[in-house]
């Protein structure tokens, strides 16, 4: 069974081309589309440009709120899906939250089924082993930029999504890797 995962840097739903691409790898010609608003404090907002951006789209759209739960078997739901988005915000949380409700365990499961998975910003770092993520920092400052460590090992690699190219340098991104910093627990 083919297995997919699509990582993206920037809001994927405003691109029409990259949805309908993400759209098209399901195993299925109208595919069930479930949207994980959790990084944003499923926020009204994301979810209302989930449902404009599939609207005349070909699919079955949803979502998963987890702040104001109304799904019983998480598992099962996430696992009746051909297609899941996870939106951006605070990585830290979101992966914190997904753990307590049993979300990353459903998200594996689908994944072995053959669930697409995909995802802007924190809905990108979360397919990785790590990544560099400003959700944990007050201000924008150069001086705190910390690693966060997804533990779920989808794949052992790291990503630094929508992250300002002027906020932090190569090397020192490199250089927190290289240090064995990339394996602290947030």
């Amino acid at each position: 069974m083919v297995r997919r995962i699509v990582a993206c840097g920037g809001q994927q739903l405003l691109y029409p081309a990259l949805v309908r691409y993400v759209l098209g790898l399901a195993r299925r010609p109208r595919p069930r589309v479930l949207f994980l608003g959790t990084a944003s404090g499923d926020g009204a907002g994301y979810l209302l440009t989930f449902y404009q951006a599939l609207a005349g789209v070909d699919c079955e759209p949803s979502h998963l709120a987890l702040f104001d739960r109304t799904v019983d078997d998480i598992d099962a739901f996430v696992r009746s899906q051909d297609v899941v988005i996870v939106g951006g915000g605070n990585t830290a949380n979101m992966l914190a939250i997904w753990r307590l409700h049993g979300v990353e365990s459903a998200l594996r499961n689908a994944y072995a089924e053959g669930t697409v998975l995909s995802g802007w910003s924190a809905g990108c770092l979360c397919w990785f082993e790590g990544g560099v993520t400003d959700c944990r920092r007050a201000s924008r400052s150069r001086t705190a930029l910390p690693l966060v460590t997804t533990t779920s090992g989808w794949s052992r690699s790291s990503a630094r999504a929508l992250m300002d190219a002027r906020s932090l340098s190569t090397r020192e991104v490199s250089g927190r890797w290289a240090c064995g910093r990339s394996r602290r627990a947030w």
